[in-house]
């Protein structure tokens, strides 16, 4: 007879008694489960993590793709993480968008002709950069400067000098990683001048620029309806800028971290902003709407979130904001930015500086 030490006898088949197991629910896991679909947001390259907490920020919230609604799904019963690898965006027909593109234009008024100066400040930027007037580079990283241009530049910043002639109508494109950005006008023969421009039309916000502010003065400013959850400081983004009245109070803020001096001087303004969601700024911004003499209509209720909008950043405060109240030598904060497909790793950002 041929033994088996398995079964102790002799070779064959065992009865072992039947499980059923049709009714079971196997979930998926951080280990097992991975949902391949497109999404609006996510890396391309290899799976990631999602987890009921961060899924809608990760993926861009998508109720109407199916890809998302299977996400959804598996959070609903009881999934605590998913591998999810990005395949598309949800809409392979509409055409790519730089969302790290700086859009705008200047629609110049005077009559007869007249020579303006405006001017970018671009602070630590990472890797190559170019400024486009109609699809054509006038300035560059690698130090190219078409006529009329002015350029002082090194691996910590540029500024950038160009010249719009009236009456006339520029179109401009900003494409640059980086922490800061400076959009200003300083008037006729590259000197400061409160002469109005016409107006400056921006018409979208970077999403690899975390902070952005202008200076323009008596010109008439036109920004998005809608602004990137990657943008975290506004300060001073309408400085001055004492012809702006533009209603944005469908602005969903709960993703910004800085305010500060965001309408001083704004002379003009007085919309209802009471709508804004300021949960991450409990104690206000300094000096937010100082010089808006014109401004009667409720303010944003720091502190609280009344449309209940859900704020996502992949930046991380100063220590003191927003849990302390700010002072004046730390109230104005820069922060390095984390790509889209590095948010996993949000936890562990790095700061790279405050300014008073």
């Amino acid at each position: 007879m041929i033994e088996s030490k398995t079964l102790g006898h002799a070779a064959g088949i065992q009865y072992q008694g039947v499980i059923d197991q049709s009714e079971s629910t196997s979930l998926p896991s951080l280990n097992n489960g991975v949902i391949m679909g497109r999404f609006k947001r996510g890396r391309m390259d290899k799976p990631f993590t999602v987890t009921p907490a961060s899924y809608k920020s990760l993926l861009g919230h998508d109720p109407a793709n199916k890809s998302y609604l299977a996400v959804e799904d598996a959070f609903k019963r009881g999934v605590t993480g998913i591998n999810v690898l990005r395949v598309g965006s949800t809409d392979a027909n509409k055409p790519a968008i730089n969302t790290g593109t700086v859009i705008f234009s200047v629609e110049s008024y005077d009559n007869p002709s007249n020579e303006y100066q405006l001017y970018v400040y671009i602070d630590e930027p990472v890797g190559d950069w170019s400024l486009k007037e109609s699809g054509v580079v006038i300035a560059d990283s690698t130090g190219f400067i078409a006529e009329n241009v002015e350029l002082e530049f090194n691996e910590a910043f540029a500024d950038i000098y160009f010249n719009v002639i009236t009456p006339n109508t520029k179109h401009f494109e900003l494409d640059v990683t980086a922490g800061y950005v400076d959009l200003s006008y300083y008037g006729d023969d590259s000197d400061y001048d409160d002469s109005p421009l016409g107006e400056v039309i921006i018409s979208q916000f970077s999403s690899k620029i975390p902070s952005f502010s202008t200076g323009l003065n008596n010109t008439l400013l036109t920004v998005p309806e809608t602004l990137p959850p990657e943008l975290v400081d506004i300060s001073y983004l309408f400085y001055e800028a004492s012809l702006f009245n533009q209603n944005i109070s469908m602005w969903n803020v709960s993703h910004i971290l800085n305010m500060n001096g965001m309408f001083y001087g704004n002379t003009l303004y007085n919309q209802d902003l009471s709508p804004w969601c300021v949960a991450n700024l409990p104690f206000g911004a300094e000096s937010f709407s100082e010089g808006a003499v014109s401004w009667t209509l409720p303010k944003p209720n720091w502190g609280t979130c009344p449309r209940g909008e859900g704020g996502v950043t992949d930046y991380a405060p100063d220590a003191v904001l927003p849990s302390q109240q700010p002072s004046a030598s730390n109230s104005y904060i820069r922060l390095t930015p984390v790509t889209p497909i590095d948010a996993l790793n949000a936890n562990n950002p790095m700061i790279i500086g405050s300014d008073a």
